[in-house]
This record gives C-alpha cells, structure tokens and sequence, in this order.
C-alpha cells in the first residue's frame, strides 16, 4: 500500500497540513527548520512518493514534460540532453516525453501536445518565426524556451546553439595555426549553413588572416572518395571542419587509404564527440555539448511551473567545449 501524507504526519507526530507544507516546498508558513527536517526524515524513512494524479487534479496538469522534436531524428547529441534532463526531472517526480512526429499541419501538432496535459513544454528545436512557436504561445500550454535574443529569423535555439559550436570549431583551428581552412558542410536540406552563420565564419576567418572555403559533402562513399581525391589534386586546405563526428571519422579513414598523413598533412575535426571519437586511430578532436546548465534551468523552472503555473525566464542556452586529441 501506498504511504501517504497521514502516514507522515503519524511517524514524525506533526499535521498533515504540515507534511504537505514541507513536502510541497512551500514558503511563508511558520515551520521551524527542525520540523522540516523531521517530516523530510520520516518520508525518507517511509518511503513516501507524492501522488502525481492528485497534483495533476490540483494543478490541471500532469507530470509530463514534453519535449517537440518535430522531424528530427535521434543523434548522439539530442540523447545526451534527453538523458540529462530525464534524470534531473525524474527527481522531481516528473517525466520527459519526447514527440519526433513530423505533423504537416500546426493544429494537429498543437493539439496533440495539448491532449498530453503536459506541465510544460520546453521549445529547443523550434525556429523563431515558426507558426508552431506562435500557435503554442496561444495554446494556454506553459512554454519554456532559451534565450531569443540574437538568433536569426528562420533558425531555433538549437541552430543558434550549432551555429557557436562551429565558430569555436574554426577558431580552435585558426588558433592551432591553420591558415587555410575548408568546412565540409552537410547538404543545404540540413539547413548546416544559413546565411548568418556564413557571414560570421567567413568575419572571423579575416579576423584570424585564414581562408575559409566550404564544401558540400553528403555521407556517401562517393561524396567522401571525391573530396578527398579534390585535396589530394590541389591540397591548399592545411585543415577541415566536418559538419559532424561521422563525417570526420569518414574523411580521416579516407585521407589515410591514400596515404594522407592526419595530422600532419592534413588536420580534421569534428563535432558531437561521439564515443568512437575518443577509440578512433587518431583520436578525433571535436566539440562536446554540455546539457549540464540547460538540465539543472530546466528543472527548476518546470517545477515552479507546476507548484505555482509561473514561467521563470528563458533556460540557459547550451553549452559546448573542445575535446582535444590527435586529429587536429
């Protein structure tokens, strides 16, 4: 059976009202901090779980945390901060739900997430001027989001994210001494390279004296034997920025079955560290995303949504730092 907020109140010998003033996180009540600490004590001792479908009557919510990933596929990255903030919102006896449909229609979108009762939404993926975005801002739902300053119409704080982590990936190269620089990029459909992020890689390329040349490579043995056979022909790029880790991994392997020395005729880079970036003969030096801050923001701001339906502000935006080996 159950324990319940009477059995709490029992074991520690105080109200009920008290139990749930302490265990609810309220502020305000006269509550000494020693019988706080007695009531959390004795639901430890317990085993005491609050009762997600009665907060979910007393709210109008539910304990879902819904995550719109409209299209998207599932990638290394987009696990590590589904994983991240699965834990850090399963402390708090809520659940991340994540939805990778791709609806054609916004209202279908919109209402199914609206069918979910979610206690909010977190809105990573979707680009600023998107009709979903405006559709959901209207929907009544609690929408979480980053910070919108800054990025470009047409682009989503994913892009925005993907965008700096590019920028540290050819400053990294420009600063290891590399002059002249080409970026294997993903095809247009995509969307690796927009007209913003264009101009602020080329602005910083003629900040560092480096030359900035991009290539449009897909994942194909073809594309991959092609490149490589252009810069074995005429190899003026010193280095390469791949748009992800598979990419890299394909071109290295590439450079060294035509005898292309990495990194000594040739440096490249990556971005995601997957984990065969680290067990790859040379180890891929890439960009690793860091969720930790977007997590702990996450969490905080759902679960006063819950107690109180107030939004706290914009979460913090990803993070992302070099993982330095042998590639580049």
């Amino acid at each position: 059976m159950a324990v319940t907020v009477a059995d709490v109140a029992r074991h520690a010998g105080v109200s009920t009202a008290t139990v749930s003033y302490v265990l609810s996180g309220k502020e305000g009540h006269r509550i000494s901090a020693a019988t706080r600490e007695l009531v959390r004590t004795a639901a430890a001792e317990l085993g005491y779980q609050p009762n997600t479908a009665a907060r979910s009557l007393r709210t109008g919510r539910g304990s879902a945390v819904l995550l719109p990933l409209p299209g998207l596929r599932a990638n290394h990255v987009l696990g590590q901060m589904i994983d991240l903030c699965t834990v850090s919102l399963a402390g708090h006896q809520l659940s991340l739900i994540t939805d990778f449909t791709p609806y054609s229609e916004t209202e279908h979108a919109v209402r199914a997430w609206a069918r979910l009762g979610p206690a909010a939404v977190v809105d990573l993926v979707l680009p600023r001027e998107s009709p979903m975005k405006q559709a959901l801002a209207k929907s009544g739902l609690n929408v979480i989001n980053p910070a919108q300053t800054g990025i470009a119409p047409g682009l989503s704080p994913a892009d925005a994210a993907a965008g700096d982590a590019r920028m540290t990936q050819l400053g990294y190269l420009a600063d290891r001494g590399h002059q002249n620089i080409v970026f294997a990029l993903a095809p247009p459909a995509e969307r690796q390279l927009d007209k913003v992020l264009h101009d602020k890689l080329h602005n910083l390329a003629d900040a560092r004296r480096a030359t900035l040349s991009t290539h449009r490579l897909s994942l194909t043995a073809t594309d991959v034997e092609s490149f490589v056979t252009g810069w074995i022909t005429s190899p003026n790029a010193t280095a390469v920025a791949a748009f992800n880790d598979d990419c890299a991994l394909a071109l290295i392997a590439a450079f060294q079955s035509r005898g292309v020395r990495v990194p000594d005729d040739v440096a490249v880079m990556g971005v995601d560290d997957i984990p065969l970036a680290a067990a790859f003969t040379p180890g891929l030096t890439t960009i690793a995303a860091d969720f930790t801050e977007l997590a702990a923001t996450l969490t905080e701001f759902v679960v006063k949504a819950v107690e109180t339906g107030e939004l706290s502000g914009p979460l913090a935006a990803p993070g992302h730092r070099v993982r330095r080996r042998q590639s580049a």
